[in-house]
């Protein structure tokens, strides 16, 4: 595999880690329901994420988010070159999306479990078909 690389990115400094987010640098995370600008890890398979974290912060520090743009993101299932991939589950890895998933992104290299590989974040607020 490439090694993974990072290019023309969005990213949203200004959000607060929900809970401690220190092992879930480059992995998903979604919005939090209970408290304003904070992250927290995806609810689970296809979760409507926001983008990849960039940074491992303590619960109530700054995250630092990618919103759109290539980063690194870590797989949590093989994967691809060019698929269209979601949140693999609650821990944030990155896995193919299938219907009903909200899309995140697409792979710029093909991934496997616990491989940091490349991927674009464009995330996609309407459910796979």
């Amino acid at each position: 595999m490439s090694l993974p690389y990072e290019a023309n990115m969005t990213r949203i400094g200004t959000f607060t880690a929900g809970v401690d987010l220190s092992d879930h640098q480059y992995k998903a995370v979604m919005l939090s329901t209970a408290a304003d600008d904070s992250v927290i890890p995806p609810s689970g398979q296809g979760a409507m994420c926001i983008g990849i974290l960039q940074n491992a912060p303590k619960a109530g520090s700054k995250a630092d988010v990618c919103v759109f743009g290539i980063t690194r993101a870590v797989g949590g299932a093989t994967v691809t070159r060019g698929a269209r991939v979601t949140a693999n589950g609650a821990d944030g890895e990155i896995g193919a999306a299938s219907s009903g998933d909200y899309v995140l992104g697409v792979l710029t290299q093909g991934t496997a479990d616990g491989v940091e590989q490349s991927m674009f974040v464009n995330p996609q607020f309407v459910p796979l078909a």
